[in-house]
């Protein structure tokens, strides 16, 4: 059995950190960060917004490298998630 999406992600943040995790129109989140920013909401959601395994959680972001930290975050909390950019064109 692989692994989940935010060991993954831990694993690469650790060897390559510095390495591109994604890029979206010019722009590039690094494993390090995208590890770091998923980490900090993970830890929001379980303090502040009582989220816990099995909650839904939606959110907005501008563009496809923005959802990637919520994502992570969601799927290590193991939550189910919906995600909408809104800055994405059509």
């Amino acid at each position: 059995m692989g692994l989940h999406l935010p060991d993954a992600i831990r694993l690469h943040a650790r060897e390559r950190g510095t390495s591109a995790a994604l890029t979206c129109d010019g722009s590039t989140v690094r494993y390090g960060d995208l590890d770091t920013r998923s980490n900090r909401i993970a830890r929001a959601l379980l303090a502040e917004c009582c989220a816990d395994a099995g909650s839904r959680i939606g959110f907005l972001a501008r563009t496809r490298n923005a959802a990637g930290a919520p994502v992570t975050a969601a799927t290590s909390m193991r939550t189910a998630t919906c995600s909408s950019p809104t800055g994405s064109r059509t």
